[in-house]
């Protein structure tokens, strides 16, 4: 999409061209809409420069300049009402031309195409919404102001009424239309009662008015309709008034002449011609009176009409090459008029297409700045992403952390010189499938993971041992590029050796610290299986000859070793007391049991803590050696009554 906005003031162009609008318009458009299109700037918004590049601003006056052409969409609304009616039919003549066909325009409520209806079809009246019917109707020529034409035809008629009465306004004597009714009347009744016949003349001898039954003596000639005089007289006739008129002109008198035969075997006509001075110096009018026979018509003497067939043969050559001449000389002058007319428009249409390329040029100058200031803009974008890449460059490195860019063809895109440890990468590698490179590490597959990754937008993360020792956490995350979504994915690689070392350390250390404790103590899982064990467990163990499994512990699973002895009353209260610590159902189990070698009675203190307190969900059981005390006579009186409730055989029910 490519919108011109075009206005007559340029403050508003560059107003209109800045795209700053106020804080407000939050309220009049949807936080998507304004978050696409607008960004923020100080107190209020400024258009994105994705919109603002399809907007050409331009100062343009469209009264006078040409118009842009090719355009699919006009909108020029409530401009129009300002205007007069002529200027309106200008300005619509304008945007016809500069539509498409079939290109729409676009007005304002009260405004309407008027007169020129017949360029456009509407196809909504309400919102006066148009649709050019074909480019071209009009032309450059015709659409913008200029002179107005000369008719190539010059035709006459009788005077309306109101030119009527503007003559008689200028010869000082007004009269009203009924006046004018009555004095037309008047002449017809008196040019009937003296059987007159009356011709009124224009000054180029084009029929005005006539008085009286002249229909006898005007014939409409065939061919081209016309009122001159000489055309619509019989020849003999048209001979006389022509010699009358042409002595009238000289002799600025009255001309009469008599006895003029019309027909053979017919009346002869006299004819009496008169100037008509009607107005101003030059302004002349000639009045015809027709009369049968030799009544004199008037005052004065007939004047000699010399009409011999000689004389009448040579006038009527005179007056076909006189036609002749008249109709050559009126053709040359149309063709010249036309010619004339020609040449006006194609000045016209030259100044237009001069005014439209100076527009053009301007547009384009106009473009050039806009080009220069987003190079401009782009240039700075360049520079602070470099200077933005190096960042990320630096910070790649001084952490230490490998990363792999892939798309979604899993091509590497770019990579940091941590990811070695991984990959046998090179800098030419760029643009390459992942799959064509080896793993340093083998059992890693990189390439699996990162397809699960795109396929489910979840992270994965992998330990791995290099071949030289080092711990290495691989982990595979989506590489997202905003509304665009997953656009492939990153492989980072993180050498954790110094922190499996120090946790193997911290190990060693907690091992140290159980193995200085004398009671002999596990660590249970949240199941119940054994976890970690001390020295003191291991030696306990040995000394009974219990079997392999037991004497490390580790991966035994101590609840499940009670409970498989379900006729030893002492495992299954150990079992039941387990069981609920394990579940943090109570934090603590303890019970005295006896534990007596071939040689030796012994007895131990079972005790059961919850560490669900501290991070981890399990147990810690400790056995202790409290033989000393359980052997005093008091003890063992508890011992035997703790042995009857238990069911437990073989201990004594009284001391020794």
């Amino acid at each position: 999409v490519r919108v011109f906005a075009t206005d007559v003031d340029q403050e508003a162009v560059e107003f209109a061209a800045a795209g700053r609008y106020g804080d407000s318009i939050a309220a009049d458009m949807t936080p998507e809409r304004l978050a696409r299109w607008f960004l923020a700037d100080g107190d209020g918004f400024r258009v994105s420069r994705a919109l603002r590049d399809r907007v050409i601003f331009a100062r343009h006056n469209l009264l006078k300049d040409p118009p842009l052409t090719r355009m699919d969409l006009v909108s020029c609304r409530n401009m129009l009402i300002y205007l007069g009616v002529e200027l309106q039919r200008r300005v619509i003549a304008l945007l016809a031309y500069a539509l498409r066909a079939r290109g729409f325009l676009l007005l304002g409520a009260s405004e309407t195409v008027g007169a020129l209806s017949s360029l456009f079809a509407v196809i909504d009246a309400k919102w006066k919404l148009y649709q050019a019917l074909q480019p071209g109707r009009y032309t450059l020529a015709e659409a913008l102001p200029g002179r107005a034409r000369r008719p190539l035809m010059h035709t006459y008629a009788l005077p309306s009424a109101a030119e009527q009465t503007a003559m008689a306004a200028r010869s000082g004597a007004p009269r009203s239309a009924g006046e004018e009714g009555l004095l037309e009347h008047v002449f017809q009744e008196l040019t009937d009662v003296l059987a007159l016949r009356c011709v009124v003349l224009a000054a180029d001898f084009h029929l005005l008015h006539t008085f009286g039954d002249v229909s006898s003596l005007l014939k409409v000639p065939a061919g081209r309709s016309t009122l001159e005089i000489f055309k619509l007289l019989p020849r003999a006739l048209s001979a006389a008034l022509r010699s009358a008129l042409a002595r009238v002109a000289e002799e600025q008198r009255e001309i009469i002449y008599d006895g003029i035969e019309v027909a053979p075997g017919e009346p002869t006509i006299r004819l009496h011609v008169r100037p008509l001075a009607i107005g101003g110096v030059g302004e002349r009018a000639y009045v015809l009176f027709f009369r049968s026979g030799a009544i004199p018509l008037a005052r004065g003497l007939p004047d000699d009409l010399a009409q011999d067939e000689a004389t009448m043969l040579r006038v009527g050559q005179l007056e076909h090459e006189l036609q002749y001449t008249k109709e050559n000389l009126q053709a040359t002058i149309e063709e010249l008029e036309t010619s004339n007319e020609e040449l006006q428009a194609t000045n016209e249409e030259l100044l237009a297409s001069n005014e439209e390329l100076q527009s053009t040029n301007e547009e384009l100058q106009s473009v050039n700045e806009e080009l220069q200031t987003v190079n401009a803009e782009y240039q700075e974008k360049i520079a602070e992403l470099i200077s933005l890449n190096n960042d990320i460059e630096n910070l790649l490195r001084t952490t230490g952390v490998g990363t792999l860019f892939v798309d979604r063809d899993l091509r590497i895109r770019k990579f940091t010189h941590a990811a070695l440890r991984l990959l046998n990468v090179m800098p030419q590698d760029i643009g390459r499938p992942l799959e064509h490179l080896a793993a340093k590490v083998p059992g890693v597959d990189l390439v699996g993971m990162c397809r699960r990754v795109m396929a489910g937008g979840a992270s994965e993360s992998y330990d791995v041992v290099a071949p030289d020792g080092m711990h290495l956490h691989v982990k595979v995350l989506p590489y997202l590029a905003g509304d665009a979504g997953m656009e492939g994915a990153i492989v980072s690689v993180i050498d954790v050796t110094d922190v499996k070392r120090g946790e193997e350390r911290g190990e060693e250390r907690l091992q140290h610290i159980l193995d200085s404790i004398p009671a002999s103590l596990a660590v249970l899982g949240p199941d119940g299986t054994i976890m970690q064990t001390n020295a003191a467990w291991s030696r306990f163990a040995e000394a009974n000859a219990a079997p392999a499994a037991l004497v490390t512990g580790v991966g035994l699973n101590y609840l499940a070793a009670c409970l498989s002895t379900p006729n030893d009353p002492m495992a299954q209260a150990v079992a039941r007391g387990l069981r609920d610590v394990l579940a943090e159902r109570r934090e603590r189990f303890d019970l005295e049991y006896p534990c007596h070698s071939p040689d030796q009675r012994r007895f131990f203190q079972l005790q059961a803590t919850s560490l669900a307190g501290h991070g981890f969900r399990g147990a810690l059981v400790q056995h202790f050696d409290i033989t000393s005390q359980a052997l005093r006579p008091e003890r063992l009186t508890e011992w035997a009554a703790q042995a009857t409730a238990l069911h437990v055989p073989g201990l004594p029910a009284a001391p020794p």
